[in-house]
């Protein structure tokens, strides 16, 4: 079973996050994530861009930032086999990462895409997903892969998990 934490910064937390937490629960089952943790903080469009700005050095707002865990450093090797072996036990879930949704962000990009909020909300929890497990879109090529997935995902999921 997965273990993911629903926050919110600036923000109201909203009212309908055990069905959140549902829907990603059902999104990291499709990526056969079975037994990870996974954080969400939902906040203003300024806590996004402070942290795009000290993370990525971009000063400015965005939909969603995602940070994994992944770590290949020695120190962080030594810690993932034992949490691994932790894992395989079923003792604690893997550490997965963090999503970061910019609400007030997505409620504008939702307009002008014209779909509503929640779909783009739900689109945007799969995209971060999807880099938490390793996705990317630097090349046209990975981005239109990414994409595909995220839609195919989203199409799966979207009328079985409502908000």
């Amino acid at each position: 079973m997965n273990t993911i934490e629903v926050s919110a910064e600036d923000v109201p937390l909203p009212t309908q996050a055990d069905r959140i937490i549902a829907f990603v629960d059902a999104a990291l089952r499709l990526l056969n994530k079975t037994h990870h943790e996974v954080s969400i903080l939902l906040c203003s469009d300024e806590r996004i861009r402070e942290m795009n700005s000290t993370y990525r050095n971009k000063d400015e707002a965005t939909d969603v930032l995602s940070f994994s865990q992944d770590d290949s450093s020695d120190e962080a090797n030594t810690a993932v086999g034992v949490t691994q072996e932790l894992t395989k036990q079923g003792q604690i879930p893997q550490l997965l990462g963090d999503i970061v949704l910019a609400l007030p962000y997505l409620r504008r990009q939702a307009e002008e895409y014209n779909v509503s909020f929640e779909s783009e909300f739900k689109r945007m929890l799969i995209h971060g997903m999807l880099h938490l497990t390793g996705s990317h879109h630097d090349t046209e090529e990975q981005h239109r892969t990414m994409l595909e997935r995220q839609e195919a995902i989203l199409r799966e999921l979207e009328q079985e998990y409502r908000f």
